[in-house]
């Protein structure tokens, strides 16, 4: 693990930019400390931030969408497979 050379927070999630062999990756921890990274590794802070961003972006959407789907089988709004097809498209 490298020493974060930038830190700040974003939607609840504390945010580090890590500089690994002259390129940046970007790490994100919620705070229930679920971590998501950035596979690739940048060429500036601003793309690793920008990347990181968009992922903690994605993950609150896929969750809200989630929840979502649940109450709508639990209301008996969708069928169960709707729901786990649905739910599996989420992952994807």
């Amino acid at each position: 693990m490298h020493e974060p050379c930038f830190r700040e927070f974003y939607r609840g999630w504390m945010i580090e930019i890590e500089l690994e062999a002259d390129a940046y990756r970007g790490v994100g921890y919620s705070p229930a400390r679920l971590c998501l990274s950035t596979e690739r590794l940048y060429t500036n802070e601003l793309l690793a931030i920008s990347t990181l961003k968009g992922l903690i972006d994605r993950h609150i959407a896929c969750r809200q969408v989630s929840l979502l789907l649940r109450d709508l089988y639990e209301s008996e709004k969708i069928a169960f497979d709707e729901w786990r097809s649905l739910t599996h498209s989420l992952a994807s």
